[in-house]
C-alpha cells in the first residue's frame, strides 16, 4: 500500500530541502572544486588599477563637471594654471644646507640669492650636491642636502597640487627625497609626506602633494614650510664606494589656484603683462638682436630716465645724419641715453629726432 505524506510531513521536508540549499549556496570555501583555469581567470590582468597605462587615445572629452577644482589636462591647456608658482621667488624664504653626518648637523650651504632663485626657478640650474661635495670620491652614506621653501617668505600662496625635481645622479645609485612639511600654527613640527626614490643624470621626478601652500596667520592648518633632505644609499657596484655626487638643479611648484604670486612669470605663465589692447610691459630690460617692424616711442623707465623721445626718422631730420647724433648721446652702463656734449641740450635732441 502507497504511502503519502501529509501536509505536516511535507512541510518538513520542505523544510530541511530549503535549509540544505541555503547551506550550499552560501559556502564560499567552493565547494565543487572549480579551479581557476575553468572560470578563464588566467586570462584576467591580475594588477591594480593604479598601475595600469591609461592611453591618450582612451580619452575622451568631459564626462562630469569639476566643482572648485580642475584636471591635470584643464592645468595642460591653459598658462595660467601651468605656471611654476615659485617662479622668481623671493630668496629669503629658501634655506639650502648641508650634513656630512647623517643629519646630525646641519650647516649653511652659503648659496647667493642667484643661486637660489634659480634653483626655485624653470630659468638655469642650481648646483648643489649632497654633503656639499666636489669630489665624487669623497662623497659617503652621512651625506645630505636640506632644502627648506617656506611660501609666505617667498611671496607665493597657492593651492599646491605637483611638485617636480630636476636632479643629476651623475651615476649615484640609491637617490632619496625624503619631503616633509610643516603648518603654519605649527611651524616647527614637521610631518613626514613620504621618501621617494628619484634619478636622472639629469632627469626630473614628480611627487604628488594636494595641499594650500601658504596663507596668513589665521589659517593654522595650512602648509607653512615644505622641507626636502636628500641622500643616497647605494654603493657603486663597480668600485665598492659611494662615488657618486647626487646634485639637485631645480624644484618647482605647480598650484591651480593661487592667490599671491612673487612674479608674473608665476602668475600667468608669461614673463611680460599685456592688457586687452594688447599693450605689453616687461619687468626688466630686452635684449634682441634685432627689431623687427615701426616703432614708435621708448618711454621712460620705472627709475624715470628718459630712454630716448623718440626713434630718429630721415626723413624727419635729412639735414642731420645719425653719426652726429651718436656724437651727442651715448648709452650709459644701465642702457641709458646721456649727453656727450655739455652745449647740447635735450632740447636740441629733441628737434632733430621725432
Amino acid at each position: 500500500m502507497t504511502k503519502y505524506l501529509d501536509s505536516t510531513g511535507l512541510s518538513r521536508l520542505w523544510s530541511k530541502v530549503k535549509a540544505l540549499v541555503t547551506a550550499h549556496t552560501s559556502n564560499k570555501s567552493n565547494p565543487h572544486g572549480v579551479t581557476k583555469v575553468q572560470v578563464g581567470l588566467g586570462n584576467v590582468d591580475n594588477t591594480r588599477d593604479a598601475t595600469k597605462a591609461v592611453h591618450e587615445s582612451r580619452l575622451l572629452w568631459g564626462d562630469t563637471n569639476i566643482v572648485g577644482d580642475i584636471s591635470p589636462i584643464d592645468a595642460a591647456m591653459s598658462s595660467l594654471h601651468s605656471a611654476n608658482r615659485a617662479e622668481f621667488a623671493n630668496p629669503k624664504g629658501i634655506t639650502i644646507e648641508y650634513s656630512n653626518d647623517g643629519g646630525s648637523t646641519w650647516l649653511d650651504y652659503g648659496a647667493d640669492d642667484a643661486n637660489k632663485i634659480a634653483l626655485l626657478s624653470a630659468i638655469g640650474t642650481g648646483s648643489f650636491s649632497i654633503g656639499k661635495h666636489n669630489t665624487f670620491d669623497t662623497v659617503t652614506i652621512n651625506d645630505q642636502l636640506r632644502i627648506t621653501v617656506n611660501a609666505n617668505k617667498c611671496f607665493f600662496y597657492t593651492r599646491l597640487k605637483k611638485i617636480l625635481i630636476n636632479i643629476s645622479g651623475n651615476g649615484a645609485s640609491g637617490c632619496r627625497a625624503k619631503v616633509e612639511h610643516a603648518t603654519i600654527g605649527a611651524p616647527t613640527t614637521w610631518l613626514t609626506l613620504g621618501i621617494y626614490d628619484i634619478s636622472g643624470w639629469s632627469g626630473w621626478n614628480s611627487i604628488p602633494f594636494d595641499c594650500n601652500f601658504g596663507g596668513n596667520s589665521s589659517q593654522t592648518t595650512q602648509t607653512d614650510s615644505i622641507r626636502f633632505t636628500f641622500s643616497i644609499s647605494k654603493k657603486d657596484q663597480s668600485t665598492n664606494k659611494y662615488a657618486s655626487d647626487l646634485v639637485v638643479c631645480n624644484i618647482l611648484f605647480f598650484g591651480t589656484t593661487y592667490w599671491t604670486t612673487n612674479s608674473t612669470l608665476a602668475r600667468t605663465g608669461h614673463l611680460y603683462e599685456y592688457d586687452v589692447f594688447k599693450n605689453a610691459t616687461f619687468p626688466a630690460q630686452v635684449t634682441a638682436t634685432q627689431f623687427n617692424g615701426l616703432a614708435t616711442r621708448a618711454n621712460a623707465d620705472s627709475d624715470g630716465n628718459t630712454i630716448s623721445t623718440t626713434y630718429i626718422k630721415s626723413s624727419d631730420a635729412t639735414d642731420v645724419t645719425n653719426t652726429e647724433i651718436d656724437t651727442m648721446i651715448a648709452n650709459d652702463s644701465d642702457g641709458q641715453y646721456v649727453l656727450l656734449k655739455s652745449d647740447v641740450t635735450n632740447a636740441d635732441i629733441d628737434a632733430m629726432m621725432t
